[in-house]
Parts: C-alpha cells; structure tokens; sequence
C-alpha cells in the first residue's frame, strides 16, 4: 500500500512518546535496509545491541535520601546503585553489603567498612508497598549473588529447616531435601 512505502506503517504503534512522521521515516528506512535478516538474526542482533546499553539488566526504584534528594536505587547483577540524575551511579558491590532491611517506607543497606565497622544508608520511598518491593527484590539478589561470591558452605555449618519456604539458601533448601530422602516415608 502507499501508507507501507511511505514509512506510514508505523504511525498506529507509537513505539516512542515524541514519534513524529520524520522519526517513522527514518525506522521505515532502517527497516528496509534490515529486510534481509532472518528472525533469529534480527533477535540476536536486538539483544547484543540491548546488552551494550548503559543501565541494562538494572531494576530501577525511585525514591529519596535521607537529605531529601530525589534518587533512582538500581539492582543488578554486580549489586546496588544509586544513580543520582546526570551526576551517575555509586555502586556498591554485593560482597560489601551485610543486611537489608525495611521498616515502613524506610529502606536500610548495611555496609561492611574495612571488617570491623558498620555503615547504614536511608533511603525513603512514597509507599510501603514500593519499598517492600525494592526490599524483597534487593534481598533476593543478595542473597544470590553474595552467596556465589563466597566460598560454599560446609553441609554441618547450615542451620536446620524443617519447611521448604523456611530455606532462606539453597545451601538450606538442599540440606532438607537430603535429609527428607533419607527418611523412610510412614
């Protein structure tokens, strides 16, 4: 159809907020110079492309200091960021985080500092529900990513579990599946 030639084909998906008629011609025109790839090729490509763009595989949660500026505290792979705007992000590893903790719209990171002492950052959200969130998805990723970073612990060092959703490790989680193997069922 004439609407396809012109790049028109676009205009009713709206992929971006401000897509205007030269935006959809420039698109159309890529897509015309990308025709030739086949489906997997045109996926592998997106994902290389996804993957070398800043801030990729990082969960964003807004919220404030304790001082009251406005922040975004990022969860990946690597550990907690706190992007402050245009200034960029101050990481904070997963190994050098002890705790996480909420209490209300109030969220804690506990840091170990050189062994021996502790530092506490607040951070404040607009919900409960929303810090909730951040603190559920930030302990999940900690309790992952710390674990991998040091060394395996001994099966005698785990604590008895009794309940599979009690099993704060999979250390735990695979202590009680042993022992609930060994036991002769009644």
């Amino acid at each position: 159809t004439e609407a396809s030639t012109q790049g028109r084909y676009l205009q009713p998906f709206e992929l971006l907020p401000a897509q205007d008629s030269s935006l959809e011609a420039q698109i159309a025109k890529q897509h015309k110079a990308l025709r030739h790839l086949t489906t997997e090729e045109a996926e592998s490509n997106f994902i290389h492309l996804a993957q070398s763009q800043p801030g990729f595989g990082v969960e964003l949660h807004s919220c404030m200091t304790v001082e009251g500026k406005f922040i975004s505290l990022g969860i990946s792979a690597a550990g907690l960021a706190a992007h402050f705007g245009g200034a960029g992000a101050v990481p904070l590893p997963w190994t050098a985080i002890r705790s996480l903790q909420h209490s209300g719209k109030a969220f804690y990171v506990v840091e170990n500092r050189d062994g021996r002492r502790e530092y506490k950052a607040t951070y404040k959200f607009n919900s409960k529900a929303d810090c909730k969130a951040m603190w559920i998805s930030a302990n999940a990723h900690h309790t992952f990513f710390r674990r991998h970073a040091q060394p395996a612990t001994a099966a005698a060092d785990v604590a008895p579990v009794t309940e599979p959703a009690a099993a704060a490790t999979m250390a735990q989680a695979l202590e009680l599946a042993r022992r609930r193997a060994s036991t002769p069922a009644s």
